[in-house]
């Protein structure tokens, strides 16, 4: 699993957008949406909602949600529940 597609979902996941993301991290909203795809396709689970942007129930329970922030962390130590 590529550490950029996390560092993607987390955020999506923290703006509640592509577009955001995307200006965020310097990229088109296409390839946000393309990594975004790519993570839940190695996953083998759907981690965002499209509209309204949201995380799924497995994508809450990957990120463990910081209130403080906003923001997901994705522990190392759980990381192994998640891959195939």
């Amino acid at each position: 699993m590529d550490p950029h597609l996390l560092t993607t979902f987390v955020t999506v996941a923290r703006h509640g957008s592509f577009s955001a993301a995307a200006a965020e991290l310097g990229y088109t909203q296409s390839a946000i949406s393309q990594q975004i795809a790519a993570l839940e396709g190695d996953l083998g689970l759907p981690l965002l909602r499209r509209r309204p942007v949201e995380p799924t129930a497995a994508g809450r329970r990957m990120g463990g949600g910081q209130p403080e922030s906003g923001g997901f962390v994705i522990p190392a130590n759980r990381l192994g529940g998640f891959l195939p």
